[in-house]
């Protein structure tokens, strides 16, 4: 009797279904692996020290989808987007257009500039 005599299988068993059973599960394990992700943030969001409150709870406002060069010209450095007050309860909001459900970047910025035309500020 050597070290591996316990753990050799029986005469009787056939080996077949346990590398079968093994095959399933390692098929399993893989493929549960290949299609969970996790969304990670596309940019840093700075934590601001503001109390978010808003003025309204009603507004009236048009999106313009913009490129980068359309939002420094109406927003100005190093912004994705921006809201600007016309006049008469209406705002303009200017950003770019996400690319789908889950461009979390496009839909960050669009739900903040919300929050600034329902009249929330910030630092």
């Amino acid at each position: 009797m050597n070290f591996f005599t316990p753990f050799r299988r029986a005469s009787n068993v056939s080996a077949a279904p346990v590398s079968a059973s093994i095959a399933a599960m390692i098929t399993i394990t893989l493929t549960g692996c290949a299609v969970m992700e996790t969304p990670q943030p596309q940019y840093y969001i700075k934590p601001m020290s503001a109390a978010l409150e808003t003025t309204t709870n009603e507004a009236k406002f048009t999106v313009i989808w913009s490129n980068q060069s359309e939002l420094l010209q109406y927003c100005g450095k190093n912004v994705r987007g921006c809201v600007k007050n016309m006049g008469g309860g209406f705002w303009v909001m200017y950003t770019r257009k996400p690319t789908d459900w889950q461009d979390i970047t496009a839909m960050v910025v669009i739900g903040h500039e919300v929050m600034h035309v329902l009249g929330a500020t910030h630092e």
